[in-house]
This record gives C-alpha cells, structure tokens and sequence, in this order.
C-alpha cells in the first residue's frame, strides 16, 4: 500500500463512514418517536425504549461495514504513516484538570476559575473557546481552518482531535486528574502528570502577532478571551453624521467609496486586492450597505416599535450581571438559558440571555421595514456596480464578467497564466469546454423596482435584516463581553456580494498555522462553495502544505466531505455582515456574525468516484501550485503580512472573495521573523516529481477503477444512499 493510495482510501471510507452514519441517524429519527409513543400509550418503562432505535439500527446490515470501517481506518492511517492525532493548534505544553463533556455548545459563555482540559465528544465547528480552557481535544475530525480552530490559535489553545479509539478511551479515564499536554514530534498529543516547568509555562500568557487591517487597538495584555478591557472600535464617526442627516444618510456605496471608518475590513480589502492584484486573479463586484444604515432605518418612525422593543432587550442584556459568567451551573444557566432556553437570572425572575438575544434577533429578521425609497436606492446601487442580471457593466480587468475567451492556464513558476490551458484531463477538459466564457455571472431573478413585494427585493431585504440581526448572535454577544468590545461601538455594515459559481473553493494561510513560519503555507480545499469548509461541515477537506525551501509539496488528505454546497441557478448575491468588531489585533472575531445568500445554496453529493481532485494528480499538482502563487500575490498586495485567503477557482481562474490578515499565536521554532520575501522566491523553485510520481501510482488503480466500471448507482442517482461516494 502505497502513500498515494492510502490517502486516497481513507477518503472514501471516511466517506462511507458519514453515509453510513447519516443513514443510521436516519433510521433512528424515524424509528425513535413512535416508539416512545408505543412504550407511553402501552404503559411501557422509558428505560425499555430508551434506545430502541438504536437496537434497529444494529440489526442492519449498515451496522456490519460500520465495524468493518472501524477496523480498516486504523490500518490505512498506519499505512499512510500518519498520526492517529490531527493537531490543529498547537502550544509548548498545556496544564490542567480534565473535564469530559459531551461537546462545547454546553459552556458557552462559561469562565471556568481553574486551568481546564477539556474532552469534547464533539466541535460544530463554530464555538467559542471558554475562558480558562487551555486545551480542547475532541473524537471529531475539526478543519484547521474553521472559526474554532482559528479561535484556538488566537487564545493560544491546544486543539486537536483523536481518531484513535483505544487512545481516546484512555485520556476519559483521566478525568479530575491534572495533566501535561504536548504534541510530540511524531504529531501524537503526550499526556503526563505535570511537573513544576509545564505548569509555568502553561500559565503564562500566549504571545500573539497579529495586524489589524481597520485600525481599532487592543488593550494590553488582551487576547481573545482573556481580557475584559475595552477595545476602542474604528468607525464612530458615522453616529452624529447619522443623526444630523436622518434618513439622507442612507445609501449604497460602490467600491471606490470604501473607507475604513465607513465600512469594516471585509470590504477595504476587497477593494485593495481589485486594485492591487495581477488580472489573472479574479475578485468578486461587491457594494456596501456602510456604517450607521441600520441604526437608520430602524430610527425610521415606521420602526418605532421595534426600535423601543430592541432598547429594552439591550437593557436587560446589559443589566445581567458581571461582565463574565463565572463556572457555576446557575451562572452557566444564566447566560445559557439552560436546556429549555428559559431561566432565572441572577436578579431573580429575569429571562436569559438566550432567550432575549433570539427575540432581538427575531425583531430585526421579521419585523424591520425599509423606509420608504430604500428599494430603489439598493437597486439603483447594485444596478451601477452590475451586480443585478441584465445589468453587467464594464469594469476592471479584475472583474468576473471580462475573463478571457479562452481558458487560462494555472501560474507556475511566478508566470501569468496564457491565454490556453492543458490543465484539464480525465473529465475536467469536457466539463470546462462546456463552459461559455467569457462567463456571465448571474446574480438572481429579476428585479421589478416598482413592485415592493417583489420576491426579489423581499429576498434581498431579509438576507440584509439577517446579517443585523446576527450582532445578537449568542456566540458573538459572548465574544464581545469575554474579549471587552464596547457593545455601543459595535457597527455592521453589509457587504452586498456576487456569488460565483465555483466548482472549487479553498481557505489558505499565508503562514503556518501551527508554528507560525513565514513563507510555509497551508491550504484546504473543498468542492463547491466555502461555507463547508469555515464551518467545519462532516468529512475532510484536501489539505495541502507547501515549505518556502524548494522541497516537495506535502499531499495531507484528499477530500471526503458528505456534502457540497453550489450556487442555484440563475445565480444569487449574497449579503455579507463586516463589522467594527473583527479582525482586531489579538481578536479573531472570524464566524460570530452571519453571511446570507439572498437565494439560498444548493446541497449536493459530490462524487468523488469521478472527481479529478481525487484520481488526476498531475491536474491536482498544477491546482494547489497555482494556489501557493495566489498565495504568494495576495500577500505581496498587503506588504508582506501573512493572510488567511478564502476563494474559488471556477472556469480555470481562481478568486479571490476575502482576505484578512492572519492571526498568529507565536510557537516555539516558529521562525516567525523570517523574510516573506525570501520564503516567496524560493518557493517558486519547487520540484515537480511529486506530481509526476503520484500520477504515475495513481494510473494503474484509475484504470482498475474504470474497467471494472463504477457499480450500480454511481453518479447515475439522485439519492447520496446511491454509493455516491
């Protein structure tokens, strides 16, 4: 068993696994009411139908290639020589008591009063770290480059996951007990009991280095979330503008009016990379709803009531008391709102946060109207900057719509791609012929501006009141008070976005992730869209790194992930939230607010049985170099500072769709003082036997794979239980 072909294995089965399971889960939300319902109307004890469902799904045959899944997972992780441990944010040493719990969901917005190591069964992939945690281990897989996982490197957090069973069974059995965690060389996570040297250093403070693209300061000493002092937040300035202009202060601004006191980061950096990129690197038409248009609208007297309801759920917020919950079950309940979403305050009587924050949030998404002109003004702003169908403008070589006629071939060696392409085989040339550049992006149904009810405007209205109402997002309102942002400073400006059609998207970091070392990127890509990838969907994404010394690329894992998510047809926008409140120095607020498609994705299985990602190496080789030089560009279009990337390649271009400057938590060797500069220009120098080693290894199985034929049901079906895999 070759290297080659055991990534290639474990990606089906994990794969087959998430079938497997998802069918399982079916069963069981089929099976389980009814027999809660029979045991309740038969006088039955709840212990006998408990797990009912769970017995009927051991009874299939699914049950039998879940044990066979379990016991060749072990085996190709060996053969592979991999770790049975994913790190995903490593630290020297982290000290503290063990603590089992059945996920992270459950302590939000807890502070616990010791160092804590905490045993998650489970991430979603969204959750916010609590404060004294200094490590997370969980049985999932987590993607290294999902908003806990960026979280985790912020805090200075230990972050991995154990594939291992008979090794995770063993750290449980320590709970209460205080333990030592390092990460080995080999990449295994050590458990010890400490001594006097790792509790110190597990004590001390993370050391962070991180820009700030919008200007706000962190307070000293701040991280994530350790530290109550305030944040001063840029942009206020648009709060006495607002109210000596009224409802004149509405408007939609186009790309060149991206100023970063009038709209947040997200947007400022779009409008950089247009500028300051080469034309082979696509970036999406985008306008901006800026700073103070919420607090506008809602000043409307057409929203008075809202307005007031809004003011007394503030207060109330406001008024629960101390500015951390402290680990104690009532305080968790407090915050938390318990299991039934509904409990006592620390006053006495008073609702929970929870429940507060979901009717706030509920205000803004049903309740809020748009003043009276507001249609016309957004659909005369995304008419200028072509962002409605039918209303394409020209604009920079940048822009989606003026992609060449021919395909372009992916960069290698620092080169402009030419105006043809070899890199497309086994399918991919077919697929892209097939493709009408240059490509027109849709971006939804039509608009008729004289219709207020129209679906269109009603659809682009509730995406906008659904990225407001994400400030009370519970993740995001605990953030804010764990890390000290001023609620009364907090400004969200909607970023009105094209969706581009990718058939391929990817998270890069400009530096590693782990140890912080300049020029050594990390990349994951998925198939579709990116919301499968930051939100830590089931299943893996191909990760990739790449050494800034000439050295082979390193394939880490090939994709398995259940689901991918595509744009409709027709196209969509998508209204994206950019507040004051983000990429701060020492504060990854990446994930706390919520992006909208104004029409939503589509969820498909990607079959991976034809999938060029998975059997073509020479095509994938050529993709992931073409990214390590978008890489090497975006960086450069930002002086030098490392970058945390997300973007799609679609039709042979790439895009780029949002760039920040990456957080890092400093390690130690992490060489974080070497020059970018020097990591870029040798990085083009790479070797290309890799490619051709694994295109070679990967012929004879492809050819198998194809003889044999694909087997009934595959890419033939419209049902994933088809052996879509």
């Amino acid at each position: 068993w070759s290297r080659a072909w055991c990534l290639a294995a474990s990606a089906a089965l994990g794969r087959v696994t998430l079938a497997l399971s998802a069918f399982a889960d079916e069963i069981c939300s089929l099976v389980q009411p009814y027999a809660e319902l029979f045991g309740l109307r038969c006088g039955i004890p709840a212990a006998f139908t408990l797990n009912f469902s769970e017995e009927v799904v051991r009874d299939q045959a699914l049950f039998v290639g879940s044990l066979l899944a379990a016991e060749l997972e072990p085996r190709l992780r060996t053969a592979a020589g991999a770790s049975s441990w994913q790190v995903v944010s490593q630290v020297q040493v982290a000290t503290g008591k063990v603590v089992s719990l059945p996920d992270l969901l459950g302590v939000q917005g807890v502070a616990f009063d010791q160092p804590t190591v905490v045993l998650a069964q489970a991430l979603g992939g969204m959750e916010d770290i609590p404060d004294g945690v200094v490590a997370v281990l969980t049985r999932s897989s987590t993607d290294v480059l999902s908003h806990v996982a960026i979280r985790a490197r912020t805090q200075g957090v230990l972050l991995a996951g154990c594939s291992d069973e008979e090794e995770w069974r063993h750290l449980v059995e320590l709970e209460g007990q205080q333990m030592s965690l390092s990460v080995a060389s080999s990449g295994d996570v050590i458990a010890a009991p400490p001594d006097s040297t790792a509790a110190a250093a597990s004590t001390a403070a993370p050391s962070t280095d991180a820009s700030s693209s919008n200007g706000s300061e962190a307070p000293s000493g701040s991280a994530a979330g350790g530290s109550a002092a305030a944040y001063q937040l840029a942009g206020a300035g648009w709060r006495e503008q607002a109210a000596q202009m009224g409802p004149a202060f509405l408007r939609v601004l186009q790309e060149n009016e991206f100023q970063p006191d009038v709209v947040g980061a997200k947007a400022c950096n779009l409008a950089k990379l247009r500028e300051r990129l080469p034309e082979w690197i696509l970036v999406p038409r985008s306008v901006a709803l800026p700073f103070g248009t919420f607090e506008t609208v809602l000043a409307d007297p057409v929203n008075a009531d809202v307005a007031q309801q809004l003011a007394a759920i503030d207060a109330q917020l406001a008024g629960i008391a101390g500015s951390k919950a402290k680990g104690s079950a009532a305080a968790a309940a407090a915050v938390n709102g318990g299991s039934n979403g509904a409990a006592a305050g620390v006053d006495g009587g008073a609702v929970s946060a929870v429940a507060l924050l979901a009717r706030a949030r509920e205000l803004v998404e049903t309740q809020l109207k748009p003043p009276a002109g507001m249609q016309q003004l957004v659909h005369e702003g995304l008419c200028k900057a072509g962002l409605l169908q039918g209303d394409a403008r020209s604009s920079s070589t940048n822009s989606i719509q003026s992609m060449d006629s021919a395909l372009t071939k992916l960069p290698t060696n620092g080169a402009s791609p030419s105006s043809s392409s070899d890199i497309s085989s086994n399918g991919r040339d077919q697929h892209q012929q097939q493709l009408a550049l240059p490509i027109h992006v849709e971006s939804g149904p039509a608009w008729d501006v004289a219709d207020p009810a129209c679906p269109a405007w009603t659809a682009c209205w509730s995406a906008i009141c659904g990225v407001w109402a994400s400030k009370w997002n519970h993740r995001a309102w605990l953030s804010r008070r764990s890390a000290g942002l001023p609620e009364e400073q907090l400004a969200v400006s909607v970023l009105m976005q094209q969706v581009l059609p990718g058939e391929y998207a990817f998270v890069l970091h400009t530096a590693s992730p782990f140890s912080g070392a300049r020029g050594e990127m990390y990349g994951e890509m998925v198939c579709g869209l990116g919301e499968t990838l930051v939100g830590n969907h089931p299943g893996r994404p191909l990760a990739f790194s790449d050494k800034p010394d000439g050295s082979e690329m390193q394939l880490l894992a090939l994709p398995s992930k259940r689901q991918g998510l595509f744009v409709p047809a027709g196209g969509t926008l998508i209204a994206r939230s950019d507040t004051n409140g983000e990429d701060l120095a020492g504060y990854a607020g990446a994930g706390l607010y919520d992006s909208i498609p104004v029409t939503p994705l589509e969820p498909r299985f990607p079959n991976y049985a034809t999938e060029p990602l998975m059997w073509d190496a020479a095509f994938r080789q050529q993709l992931l170099d073409g990214l390590v030089e978008l890489g090497y560009a975006v960086e450069s279009a930002f002086n030098d500072t490392p970058q945390d990337i997300e973007g799609v390649w679609l039709g042979g271009r790439f895009a780029v769709v949002q760039s920040r400057p990456q957080v890092m938590a400093a390690c130690p060797g992490s060489g974080n003082g070497s020059s970018g500069a020097a990591a870029s220009s040798a990085g083009r120098q790479r070797a290309k036997a890799l490619a051709a080693a694994e295109a070679a290894e990967a012929a004879a199985a492809v050819a198998a794979v194809r003889e044999a034929g694909p087997g009934p049901g595959v890419g033939g079906g419209s049902g994933e239980w088809e052996w879509e895999w």
